[in-house]
């Protein structure tokens, strides 16, 4: 029984597909790992976590009509344009469909929401054009850039859809690796100034639009210029990377 779980799990976990469930105290029972990617929160922190508090108090708003018809005991269906956890702009379609106990009353209600924002973008325009990851037969994952174009019969209806793509991944890695020398320090790989006020504006506008704040904490290291100047910038980088990687993973522990 338990090996069955896990199994099914296992399946969930990877579907590409939004999969939670909440109960009727609108709290989190279970959310799979597209869940987690697509509102960039741990899954083992969604747990537990209210539905109002996973999503802005505007997104709420425009749901909440849809919770109550769920736990109320009739299945829901709507069409959602959403911000992602990096910023960008997805449209789903989702399901909110009521859980009933052996009594017959509603529990809860299981989410299911699908991404169609390639399909919203060919209906509007015609075509579509963007970046995909996707698998090889040896499993390897490699980067698309892909077109999709929408061909329609002499009626304007649409008939076939015709994708062209080519593997850019060597481009993207060439381009990732000189992202990563623009934001990091040559000598210690360390975040620079760059970086820390390109996420510091990110939290910015983000807490002006979800109507939120974030807190900026500044650490000094006492001793380090005597370090630098007895054992020089070289010991001194490595000893900067050293107190770095133990700062973070205890912050880790700690939260």
């Amino acid at each position: 029984m338990i090996e069955g779980e896990q199994f099914i799990k296992t399946i969930i976990d990877s579907a590409p597909n939004m999969m939670g469930y909440w109960g009727t105290d609108l709290r989190c029972r279970y959310a799979n790992n597209a869940f987690s990617e697509w509102f960039g929160i741990q899954p083992e922190k969604i747990i537990g976590i209210r539905f109002q508090d996973l999503v802005s108090e505007q997104l709420f708003a425009l749901n909440e009509p849809h919770i109550r018809g769920a736990l109320a005991g009739e299945p829901q269906r709507f069409e959602r344009t959403l911000n992602k956890a990096d910023g960008s702009v997805g449209h789903i379609i989702g399901h909110y469909i009521p859980d009933f106990g052996a009594d017959g009353k509603v529990r809860g209600f299981s989410i299911q929401a699908s991404e169609v924002t390639v399909l919203k973008g060919i209906e509007a325009n015609g075509r579509w054009y963007g970046e995909v990851w996707n698998r090889r037969k040896d499993e390897e994952l490699y980067l698309q850039r892909m077109t999709i174009s929408m061909v329609r019969d002499d009626d304007g209806e649409p008939m076939r859809y015709v994708s062209v793509f080519s593997d850019i991944t060597a481009l993207w890695r060439r381009d990732e690796y000189i992202r990563h020398l623009a934001f990091h320090d040559a000598l210690t790989d360390l975040p620079n100034r760059t970086l820390l006020m390109d996420r510091i504006d990110q939290k910015r506008l983000h807490g002006e639009r979800e109507q939120s704040h974030f807190a900026l904490m500044f650490l000094d290291l006492d001793g380090f210029k005597r370090i630098n100047d007895q054992f020089g910038h070289k010991y001194a980088a490595k000893s900067l990377g050293t107190n770095n990687i133990s700062f973070f993973s205890t912050a880790s522990q700690a939260s």
